[in-house]
């Protein structure tokens, strides 16, 4: 089982005090990591997405792509 990073709990857990509100400020819970992160764990052979694009595609510019706080 792959672990669950604390923000991921953090997230879940506001989801569930308030199921019907949308989460407006995930941007206090996701920063550069966790996006690096969520994009080290995805499929490398998976099919492309709907634009198109391969993960190695999207990894030539992950750096330019994912921004820097």
């Amino acid at each position: 089982m792959n672990e669950v990073l604390t923000v991921e709990m953090q997230i879940a857990a506001r989801a569930r005090k308030y199921p019907g509100d949308a989460l407006t400020n995930l941007h206090d819970f996701i920063d550069s990591s966790l996006l690096h992160d969520c994009f080290d764990s995805l499929n490398k052979k998976g099919a492309s997405g709907v634009d198109g694009e391969k993960w190695t595609d999207y990894n030539k510019q992950r750096n330019e792509r994912i921004p820097s706080y």
